[in-house]
């Protein structure tokens, strides 16, 4: 409680209570007793005042250490995601300087599209590449509604032996991917990231990611007339250590 309202409380008993002890009595000597009496019971609620307040102090600082405590609380899980998103937060998903000098080696002037890199070494579970693939007009004409479609074709051991456990799931690897559609002139260039990030799982069933070659197949496509038309064929190799 503030400090003034405190004591204007107070103070304004103990005119009332002055005041009625006065108007009852005309005589001198009972005021004097009435104001005597009235100071004690002044004396008297300042002190029950002092200890109301002081209770009253007591439970607002449980509350606030109360809530200290959930901030502080709240204030860890929130550095902990913090820390997740910095640490994505750091990683490049843009075509780097190298991968795009070996698209433009790579693309020669009757080549319709290539990767950066045809296999990708050693990577496991979480890890993130960031390669290229380079897309050329070759046609005649105009391309319209260039896109690409990344499919799982098979997966096998270091010994050639198939991995029946996988299916589409690995597809997610290159989920990070969003093309939208473009066009090219003739004879006109294009160089895109193609991201890999290795997921633990490799089958709908929930099954562990094993070492090995997984193949997919990239497809550059472009709307032709309202048909589908493939413009090239790749296949990238993502090798799991």
């Amino acid at each position: 409680m503030n400090e003034k309202v405190k004591k204007f409380l107070v103070l304004f008993t103990v005119l009332f209570l002055f005041i009625l002890v006065v108007g009852c009595s005309s005589e001198k000597e009972k005021a004097e007793e009435a104001l005597e009496q009235v100071l004690e019971m002044q004396d008297e609620m300042m002190e029950q005042v002092e200890s109301v307040v002081e209770a009253a102090d007591d439970l607002v600082s449980d509350d606030d250490d109360e809530v200290e405590l959930d901030e502080s609380e709240e204030l860890d899980e929130s550095e902990e995601l913090d820390e997740e998103e910095a640490y994505e937060g750091t990683i490049s998903y843009q075509l780097s300087d190298s991968e795009l000098e070996v698209l433009k080696t790579r693309l020669s002037v009757t080549t319709a599209a290539t990767l950066s890199r045809p296999k990708i070494m050693d990577l496991d579970v979480g890890d993130i590449f960031v390669a290229g693939i380079g897309i050329r007009n070759t046609e005649m004409k105009t391309l319209d509604d260039i896109t690409i479609n990344i499919n799982f074709q098979k997966a096998e051991t270091a010994s050639r032996s198939r991995i029946d456990e996988v299916d589409e799931t690995v597809e997610d690897w290159f989920s990070i991917n969003i093309y939208e559609p473009f066009s090219l002139d003739k004879g006109e260039e294009a160089y895109l990231p193609l991201i890999i990030k290795v997921g633990d799982v490799i089958g709908s069933n929930g099954d562990e990611l094993v070492p090995g070659d997984y193949l997919f197949d990239i497809d550059v496509v472009y709307d032709d007339d309202g048909f589908e038309t493939i413009h090239q064929e790749l296949v990238l190799t993502v090798q799991i250590s």
